[in-house]
């Protein structure tokens, strides 16, 4: 179900950043990935704000966030906080709509068949430039969408079920490999779809190891995650704050992150590259914001 944030009357739109950052600097330690997203928000919020006030007599109505995955993801959470900072800045509801399903191209879809008016946006992610090279589709990404803001990139974790660890003596990256190539096929991950990062990061990982494990697909990272803990699925590609919780209490295991370098947010978990001695192996989402046709030329013109 979609969400709307709703402006609170008589707050400027410097106020409105300035009261989430104190917010995001209030959280816990634990919470440094959400903080970080607060941080990314409060910047795409100010720039669309800005950005948007050039244009005459707008915003008029409602504006729309398309997400392609599921409600409670890192994508979700990203979308509503963008989302509270765009409804305080430009004095206009916005809302957050989830599209979930093949990989994000529903979502992507929606955006597409939309009015190139600058009143539906699109949280995008590598999907969007994945999808035109792994399946027909009805759209151009360099000519059907125009970016309006990067807010980041994420570099992903190696994620497991700690009992199944345990009981499979899996306690690092390289012992997940070896019990790859002894059990070929028969291990799984969950996806939410080909062109996810998720199964471009564990394409490349397969390549690299010579294993075969095969893809579990779901209509969100919080079901996959929900999949890993009930034991249904072997392997989790995705960011720690999406099973903050679970790694706390232990559930789930953290075998390695794709960046190039350790993470101040889990110091104690290696790359990919130490872990399975694998050089040069790295792998990012990115995350921004499109608009449809060419519009957000209009947006961005303040800011050369």
């Amino acid at each position: 179900m979609p969400v709307t944030f709703y402006p609170e009357r008589g707050v400027r739109p410097d106020q409105a950043v300035r009261r989430v950052r104190l917010l995001a600097r209030s959280l816990p330690v634990k919470s440094l990935l959400v903080r970080s997203l607060f941080s990314l928000a409060c910047s795409a919020a100010a720039l669309v704000a800005t950005s948007f006030a050039a244009a005459a007599a707008y915003p008029e109505k409602p504006i729309t966030i398309l997400v392609g995955s599921a409600t409670g993801g890192g994508i979700d959470l990203l979308a509503r906080n963008v989302g509270k900072l765009m409804s305080a800045s430009l004095s206009t509801p916005v809302v957050v709509e989830n599209r979930a399903g093949a990989a994000g191209l529903i979502a992507v879809e929606a955006l597409v068949k939309s009015k190139p008016d600058g009143y539906t946006l699109l949280m995008g992610t590598g999907a969007v430039t994945a999808l035109p090279h792994q399946q027909p589709v009805s759209f151009d990404p360099t000519r059907d969408f125009s970016p309006v803001t990067l807010l980041g990139s994420s570099a992903v974790y190696f994620l497991v079920n700690t009992d199944y660890a345990a009981r499979n003596s899996v306690n690092t990256l390289a012992d997940l490999v070896r019990l790859a190539k002894a059990k070929p096929g028969q291990l799984n991950y969950g996806t939410t779809g080909p062109s996810s990062t998720t199964s471009m990061t564990m394409a490349l990982f397969e390549n690299r190891t010579a294993i075969d494990v095969v893809p579990i697909t779901y209509k969100g990272t919080v079901p996959v995650a929900m999949a890993l803990l009930a034991g249904e699925i072997h392997i989790m590609i995705g960011t720690p704050e999406q099973v903050q919780s679970q790694l706390s209490a232990g559930k789930l295991k953290a075998l390695a992150v794709t960046s190039a370098k350790r993470l101040p947010i889990m110091k104690e978990v290696p790359t990919v590259a130490e872990a399975a001695n694998l050089p040069g192996f790295t792998s990012t989402v990115w995350y921004g914001l499109l608009a449809a046709d060419r519009k957000s030329t209009r947006l961005n013109s303040s800011h050369g």
